[in-house]
């Protein structure tokens, strides 16, 4: 068992790293490891059950307020979001999109609401 010690904020969108860790659990437990044991981990930073997770490429600001173009019948739809969460490739959004929903990623000036668009 490793216990975390001290913690560093590497960012306000990022989790809390450990500076420091102990290994707690008695020598006998551990003793037979040699080197290049690897140790796989799963840390769970953000969690939120009514939220979708889209690209962040697909959000895009209109003055304050952030949004996406859905795409509905093949057409571009803007909808606004709330950003509950960010990172360089994804974003966690409000219940405006839904799973499932096709979103323009990076969408360009021509894209404007009700203008037809081919997915690809």
């Amino acid at each position: 068992m490793v216990r975390q010690k001290k913690y560093t904020l590497l960012s306000e969108q990022t989790a809390h790293a450990p500076d420091h860790t102990d290994i707690v659990s008695l020598p006998q437990d551990w003793m037979g490891l040699g080197d290049a044991y690897q140790v796989d981990t799963r840390i769970t930073v953000f969690t939120r059950d009514d939220a979708t997770i889209i690209p962040s490429g697909a959000l895009f600001r209109t003055g304050e307020k952030w949004n996406v173009y859905v795409i509905i019948e093949g057409r571009a739809q803007r909808r606004a979001v709330e950003p509950l969460r960010r990172s360089g490739r994804f974003a966690a959004v409000t219940a405006a999109v839904q799973p499932g929903d096709h979103v323009i990623v990076y969408p360009s000036d021509r894209i404007i609401p009700n203008v037809r668009v081919e997915t690809r």
